[in-house]
């Protein structure tokens, strides 16, 4: 199961993180990949958000302004090539 890391505090949902979760969560879904999202508190650094992090075996790959143009699908393609879009 991959973990996404997701901030929850006031800057990140202001910015559109609870609609980025529930898109990446919804995108996993179609793809039938399983991915546990983790809220997380903002590492300060408030022009990023909402960032979005995903743990790889080699550590934590980090993607700023998670917003579009860099939709879900598009992170989700990138960053987690194995399982093919719609095979689920």
């Amino acid at each position: 199961m991959t973990r996404i890391f997701i901030p929850k505090d006031v800057a990140a949902l202001a910015v559109g993180a609870d609609k980025v979760a529930a898109r990446i969560l919804a995108e996993a879904q179609l793809r039938g990949q399983a991915v546990e999202i983790v809220r997380t508190g903002s590492r300060g650094m408030f022009f990023l958000e909402p960032l979005v992090e995903i743990e790889t075996e080699q550590g934590r790959i980090a993607m700023a302004r998670s917003k579009r143009p860099m939709s879900p699908r598009c992170l989700m393609r990138a960053l987690l090539p194995e399982t093919p879009i719609g095979s689920a």
